[in-house]
């Protein structure tokens, strides 16, 4: 008898455990964004496409694998990137995302959503909040270098 109250503790147990469990998972909505608006006081929305476009260049292998969309006079560049991603005892693993830039004359905003893995499953882990403000502080890194980028004063003329 005491076995078998023993073992319904024990199943009541572990089914309270997942059913809690389950209650509080992280939201797995592949929804979310991250927005940054930039200013680049002195740039038409022109120049601005025009300096990003050079920056992708620079910065991935292959710029007509990452733009999807290019419109200069709409002030309009968006594409697909992939970037690695650390998982913890799982090593690197490639996290693709869109990214929209959207440009005004002396701003522009950057938009970066739709994370997904190389095989277009949706990384779950990325929506514990402090996961999540790891990558997204990633990605202000980025806004930070092509802002860099698009504010140059560099002469090339050579």
């Amino acid at each position: 008898m005491k076995k078998n109250n023993l073992a319904i503790f024990v199943v009541y147990f572990l089914m309270n455990t997942l059913i809690s469990a389950c209650a509080t998972a992280p939201n797995t909505n592949p929804n979310f964004t991250h927005e940054t608006i930039i200013e680049v006081p002195g740039l038409s929305k022109e120049q601005i496409i025009t300096k990003s476009k050079i920056w992708i260049v620079k910065n991935f292998r292959s710029a007509k694998s990452v733009i999807d969309y290019e419109d200069s006079v709409a002030g309009l560049l968006k594409g697909n990137a992939i970037t690695q991603a650390p998982i913890i005892l799982a090593g690197l693993h490639d996290l693709m995302y869109t990214f929209l830039v959207e440009a005004k004359d002396g701003r522009f905003k950057v938009t970066y959503s739709d994370f997904r893995w190389a095989d277009g499953s949706h990384p779950s882990y990325l929506y514990d909040e402090k996961t999540k403000t790891y990558y997204m502080n990633s990605f202000d890194r980025i806004n930070e270098s092509l802002k860099t980028a698009l504010t140059s004063t560099d002469d090339q003329n050579w």
